[in-house]
């Protein structure tokens, strides 16, 4: 009994040893567990990370539209397409419109913001809005911009927020009754000669040129010349052209005479172009637009001085008012070129002693108007000591004209002082007419450089133009051209643009070169003397287009491999721990065996 009491103590021992052996093995066991469950955790997250970054590189998603031409006072459907051409589907879309602008709103029953919901990658959805044009929209490029918002990614990264805008350009054009559209332009008056006065018994040559600056023939013209009562027309009066061919030009002459017992003053005339028909005659009505057509009248004064002859004194010599020297202005000039407001320009003045057998001495010659032109460095009068029977003597000055001055002819009347080999003071008036015409200034900005875009996308320029000057534009007209194919219609027709406004064109286009885009915006226009102008406005841009980034192993991380190593030996370190365990146990099996035989 004593001697199994002695032999078990070891075997509790052996007990012992084993169970601290196979609990070391059991917590090295969980700890190779942990260390395995923390590798695959954190080659999980640097694949979500590859992956994610792959995400945030792919996503991309392009707004399309493609308006039609409005009018005023109408209501409209208008699509916006979402393409989702990246390389990640998004979820949980939103269009919004940002602004709209005035004249333009939404049906009471549309919202701002509508729901897109899921676009997957290559796949397309579409938003519709459902627009009201006012009934005092005028025409012109309205712009309005829209809002994407969306989510992409996984419930892992808690998704990621995505928003994208683009600025579309609605064209308004109204089909409205007016001047510029449906009436022609009216004749153009120009080159009117003149003398500056006549004596009794001489007679004045007046010519004028009428241009018709229309696109068309006009039929039944009627050309009239009305002189102020006092002066008498010895020609034909009335001019009546069956077919003014369009840009055509033609030059009249009437002769004109003062009447007897006129009185001496500055007479005016009155020249008129306008239709020879009726009213309701000259206005052609089409079936499609019902817009009429007709002629406006335009109408050019000018003046020319009559010295009427004194009243004979019985007690006189019969022939002393015969007898008198009379001055006048032989010709005129005010430059090579018109006559602009808030500018200088020279006049020249050739005066002439109409006597043929008395001189005049001590002439002084003064200028006056209505406070249209103001002498530039001297004075508004000038001297000339004397003038030999049919001498002519010439006086140049400078004179500004007033910014503010309208586009018409204006008078400048002419008084003169002098006296005959007499002695006598003698006085006379005379008048000269000086057109000024207003500077027209159209304003263009310069060409706005397109964002970049994903490669073989369409891209939008665009440009504002202003009238900074102070007289109507007509009939404005942009055209747009280049290296590319336009998406919508590559012209906007205008029409007028009044003084102070302004208006924008904008093309969409997809580059034939994807790193560049080259193009001009050409504009033409007609200013108020009917010549028509043209500006080129040229854009060049470099572009950087938007490519995917490409995915192959560099985008791995590297540590992955080091880690990889470090788990292989912790495994080989484990398997050898479990096995040295097992062979002890083997061996402790094999001995306590030996000891119940020894018992």
């Amino acid at each position: 009994m004593n001697l199994h009491k002695i032999k078990f103590k070891p075997i509790l021992v052996a007990m012992l040893m084993i169970f601290n052996l196979f609990s070391i093995a059991y917590a090295d066991g969980e700890d190779i567990y942990d260390i395995n469950k923390l590798e695959k955790k954190q080659r999980e997250e640097e694949e979500e990370k590859r992956q994610q970054l792959s995400r945030d590189y792919n996503v991309g998603v392009t707004l399309e539209a493609s308006f039609p031409t409005l009018s005023k006072d109408k209501n409209y459907d208008i699509n916006i397409g979402v393409n989702n051409n990246g390389g990640v589907n998004i979820e949980k879309a939103t269009m919004k419109i940002s602004s709209l602008p005035e004249g333009i709103s939404l049906k009471s029953e549309s919202s701002l913001t509508q729901d897109v919901g899921v676009v997957n990658v290559g796949h397309k959805s579409q938003v519709t809005y459902n627009i009201v044009t006012s009934n005092s929209i005028k025409d012109g490029t309205y712009p309005i911009t829209f809002e994407l918002k969306a989510k992409y990614g996984t419930q892992y990264d808690n998704y990621k927020d995505y928003s994208t805008t683009k600025t579309f350009y609605i064209k308004i054009k109204n089909n409205k009754v007016a001047t510029d559209n449906t009436n022609y332009k009216p004749f153009i008056i120009s080159d009117v000669s003149h003398v500056a006065s006549i004596n009794e018994g001489e007679v004045a040559d007046l010519s004028f040129k009428i241009t018709n600056p229309n696109s068309e023939a006009i039929d039944s013209v009627k050309i009239t010349v009305e002189p102020e009562e006092g002066l008498v027309n010895s020609t034909q009066a009335i001019f009546i052209e069956n077919n003014f061919s369009a840009g055509a030009s033609k030059t009249y002459t009437v002769k004109l005479f003062g009447k007897d017992k006129a009185q001496k003053k500055n007479y005016s005339v009155k020249m008129t172009v306008e239709s020879a028909l009726p009213p309701s005659s000259t206005q052609n009505t089409t079936d499609d637009d019902k817009k009429t057509k007709s002629l406006p009248s335009s109408s050019q004064y000018t003046g020319i001085f009559y010295n009427a002859p004194k009243e004979k004194d019985p007690s006189s010599d019969k022939d002393s008012t015969k007898n008198k020297p009379m001055i006048m202005v032989q010709n005129y000039t005010y430059g090579n070129q018109e006559v602009l407001p808030n500018s200088k320009f020279p006049l020249t003045m050739t005066f002439i002693n109409t006597s043929s057998n008395k001189a005049m001495t001590n002439i002084k010659i003064s200028l006056s108007d209505d406070g249209t032109f103001t002498p530039v460095n001297s004075s508004n009068s000038f001297f000339i000591g004397k003038l030999s029977p049919k001498e002519s003597a010439s006086r140049n000055l400078v004179l500004s004209v007033k910014p503010d001055a309208e586009t018409k002819t204006y008078p400048l009347n002419i008084d003169y002082i002098y006296q005959d080999e007499s002695g006598n003071e003698i006085t006379a008036k005379d008048t000269i007419s000086i057109p000024v015409m207003q500077k027209t200034l159209l304003q263009i900005d310069e060409i706005t450089k397109p964002q970049d875009v994903m490669t073989g996308e369409p891209v939008t320029v665009s440009t504002s133009f202003y009238n900074l000057g102070k007289t109507k534009i007509s009939n404005i007209k942009v055209v747009g051209s280049g290296d590319f194919e336009v998406s919508g219609e590559p012209s906007y027709f205008v029409g007028s643009l009044e003084a102070g406004k302004s208006d924008s064109f904008s093309l969409t286009v997809t580059p034939k070169d994807e790193k560049k885009v080259t193009g001009t915006f050409t504009f033409t226009y007609e200013t108020l003397d009917g010549q028509t102008h043209t500006v080129e406005k040229p854009f060049d841009f470099e572009m950087s287009p938007i490519e995917l980034p490409p995915m192959d192993d560099e985008m791995m991380p590297k540590e992955q491999t080091k880690k990889n190593y470090v788990a292989y030996i912790i495994g080989g370190i484990a398997i050898i721990a479990v096995v040295a365990v097992i062979i002890k146990k083997k061996k402790n099996k094999k001995k306590m065996q030996e000891l119940d035989l020894d018992e």
